[in-house]
């Protein structure tokens, strides 16, 4: 009897379904949190965390920020919401996992209007300038174009290969990491050649390196010479472009969802039709958007494929979504929370991340700033002491005059809030 009861409770614990919920809270003003656990017929579980937010609110502010502010590292995302006092994150682009250049972008990546990350031609999620104060986003395919000298550079900020051009911002780090074998220009911000190298060359603060091998370095030698100027371009191409006017651009896909149909683009992704955690992006047709992270590889969440995350997107009412990078780079961090179930057990450091703010008082502004100016890079102290008297007076205008001499990502986050706060009359806080 005794062994018969053991076995019912082994059987009942293994084969019990786990609970189902649907529920919600607010995160901040415009920022609203669900989470549900369902099933779709026999089919599940199936547990997800959704993210609306009003991208109309006046507080709302979206930044997408690369891990440790450069083109090159690894952080969580817990990490990067707390460094800059958001009220919400998700992880967001595609990036190299092992090796000298662990933490680059895969895939496009651009950033305050800096393009930061060449990718690979698949699709992106671009974060138009804003409109009356309302926040857009674009899903299109991103093409990068570089040249030096007219000839064709092939990447940024990543590892060269063979017979390439690469350019090597000073955003990647403080040297290209390449090995020996090829030939390295360091570029001035005005764009004159200081020097030629061959391997592993510093990186001009503001300025560039243009790396390369093969009969490319062997071009690069010929043609470029120290104290002369060297014609860089370096940018992206995409049919939304003109209209979007993005300030950051942060690539990843495939497509999900087109004018409210499911289109997954075939794009060239292994993991498509295997069920996986996952996350994604999507607007809906009243213009607010959506951040959905979902667990999977565990007994709570089976996790979907692309086709049935497009899908469950569509039910939620997003009329264009794409999928970012998934599997146990997953994580959805609001209100100062991990809100999901890292499929790795634990925070998996990754390259970039999207950030939502919801900045309405003077309180709240303060608090923002004090978080910034712990790194002195970013607001130095002096600047802070100014920034605070500023806001501790009243005075956006001078706000946004002072957050103007900060660094360029703390610049948007203050001067944006400082801007709606003087729309709302609301400096003051309550």
């Amino acid at each position: 009897m005794l062994r018969l009861l053991i076995a019912t409770a082994l059987a009942s614990t293994v084969f019990a379904q786990p609970e189902t919920f649907n529920r919600g809270e607010t995160i901040a003003p415009g920022i609203e949190y669900r989470e549900q656990r369902f099933f779709r017929g026999d089919q599940g579980p199936f547990t997800i965390q959704i993210l609306t937010v009003d991208a109309k609110a006046p507080g709302v502010n979206l930044l997408p920020v690369h891990a440790l502010d450069r083109a090159a590292g690894k952080e969580t995302i817990s990490a990067m919401a707390a460094r800059y006092h958001a009220a919400a994150a998700v992880n967001a682009g595609y990036f190299t996992v092992f090796g000298a250049y662990q933490g680059a972008s895969t895939g496009v990546y651009q950033w305050n209007g800096v393009p930061v990350s060449s990718g690979s031609g698949r699709t992106s999620l671009l974060f138009c300038r804003e409109k009356d104060g309302v926040e857009q986003l674009a899903i299109d395919v991103v093409d990068f174009r570089g040249s030096v000298q007219g000839r064709p550079v092939q990447g940024l900020n990543r590892e060269r290969g063979a017979n390439e051009i690469v350019v090597y911002s000073s955003l990647f780090g403080a040297t290209t990491l390449t090995g020996s074998g090829g030939a390295e220009a360091s570029i001035a911000p005005d764009g004159r050649v200081i020097s030629l190298g061959d391997s592993n060359s510093a990186i001009p603060p503001s300025g560039f390196v243009v790396s390369a091998s093969g009969d490319a370095a062997t071009w690069l030698r010929e043609t470029l010479k120290p104290g002369e100027p060297a014609a860089l371009e370096l940018g992206f191409h995409s049919p939304s472009l003109p209209a979007c006017q993005p300030d950051h651009i942060v690539g990843a896909g495939p497509r999900l969802v087109r004018n409210g149909q499911v289109e997954v683009t075939p794009e060239g992704f292994a993991h498509e039709k295997v069920r996986h955690p996952r996350t994604a992006a999507g607007i809906t047709a009243t213009g607010s958007l959506i951040f959905l992270t979902l667990d999977g590889r565990q007994a709570i969440s089976a996790g979907m494929t692309l086709l049935e995350l497009a899908q469950e997107l569509v039910t939620l009412g997003a009329v264009e979504a794409i999928n970012l990078d998934g599997g146990g780079s997953t994580e959805m961090v609001a209100g100062g929370r991990i809100r999901n179930s890292p499929s790795d057990r634990r925070e998996r450091p990754v390259s970039d991340g999207i950030l939502i703010f919801s900045i309405n008082t003077q309180a709240e502004l303060l608090a923002t700033l004090d978080q910034l100016a712990r790194n002195p890079v970013m607001v130095p102290p002096s600047l802070a002491a100014q920034l605070r008297d500023a806001i501790t007076n009243q005075d956006p205008g001078a706000v946004e005059r002072l957050a103007a001499q900060s660094a360029p990502q703390a610049r948007r986050i203050l001067a944006e809030a400082a801007s709606v706060l003087r729309r709302k009359g609301n400096l003051r806080g309550k």
